[in-house]
């Protein structure tokens, strides 16, 4: 039997977790939104052009190979801020 709660360790080891998980989906997120740009003219439904606009809106489309850690962290301030969820469900 422990005498020691080990649930502090937990919860930091699930914050990194979380963290984790939200540098995939920046990354995701800024992919898409290039593979999107790459589709033109052909248009996506009306959810993902609502995203897409918004993403477009705060990152820039990349025309070349670069280190991609400004946009990546951008898209993890898009995640954080909530305004993109918002945004698409008002549409």
């Amino acid at each position: 039997e422990d005498h020691v709660s080990m649930g502090s360790i937990g919860a930091l080891k699930l914050l990194n977790v979380f963290k984790n998980v939200e540098q995939v989906l920046a990354i995701e997120m800024f992919t898409a939104a290039q593979a999107l740009d790459f589709r033109k003219p052909m248009k996506p439904g009306h959810g993902v052009d609502v995203a897409h606009a918004y993403i477009r809106k705060h990152i820039a489309h990349a025309d070349e190979d670069h280190f991609f850690k400004d946009e990546i962290n951008s898209a993890v301030a898009l995640l954080e801020d909530e305004q993109l969820i918002r945004g698409l469900e008002l549409n």
